[in-house]
């Protein structure tokens, strides 16, 4: 890491309350997190992202992981990629289901609205060029609003910003020792 971080034992107040947060539901801090306590002040508003898709958002806690580690996967972040899918874990997938998501996101284990959104967000971010307001309809159709569409891209999209922060960072490679996991 080019910049200088604060991890998990050494962080206090806020940050040290988003870091248990973490490690209690997942296990590790996420690493985008960790990234950011560089600027204290915008990790607290990334955290208030997360509170609102916790607690105003329409859409489930599985969809976003799922959202976030095929992201993850498109984008070749490591550290991301093992986060998002201990978290797909904790909502009940096995590991090999994980794994088969890399070569075939259909396979999800989603109703048919979910998939549909999961499937619009991986196209809309892989070609965004190609999407067309028959998507979008068809989504509001299944029942998604304006907002929950938009909810779901933006998703993908902080991964896509936070995955070249990391990168142009040199982020991910100091995470192997570093203290961001729980011992298990």
């Amino acid at each position: 890491m080019l910049l200088k971080t604060v991890g998990p034992g050494e962080s206090s107040g806020e940050m040290e309350e988003i870091y248990q947060a973490f490690i209690d539901t997942v296990g590790m801090v996420s690493p985008p997190f960790l990234m950011l306590s560089v600027s204290p002040g915008i990790q607290a508003l990334q955290a208030k992202t997360i509170n609102y898709y916790t607690e105003y958002s329409n859409l489930s806690p599985l969809l976003m992981a799922l959202i976030r580690y095929l992201t993850a996967v498109a984008l070749e972040m490591g550290p991301c990629v093992e986060f998002n899918a201990r978290a797909l874990t904790a909502h009940g997938l096995t590991e090999e289901q994980v794994a088969d998501l890399k070569m075939n996101p259909a396979a999800a284990p989603l109703d048919e609205k979910n998939g549909w959104l999961l499937a619009f967000v991986i196209k809309a971010v892989r070609a965004p060029e190609t999407v067309s307001e028959s998507h979008i309809n068809k989504l509001k159709d299944l029942g998604w609003t304006d907002a929950d569409i938009f909810d779901a891209l933006y998703i993908s999209c902080m991964m896509i910003g936070m995955g070249t922060m990391m990168k142009a960072l040199k982020f991910e490679e100091p995470l192997e020792g570093a203290n961001w996991r729980r011992s298990d």
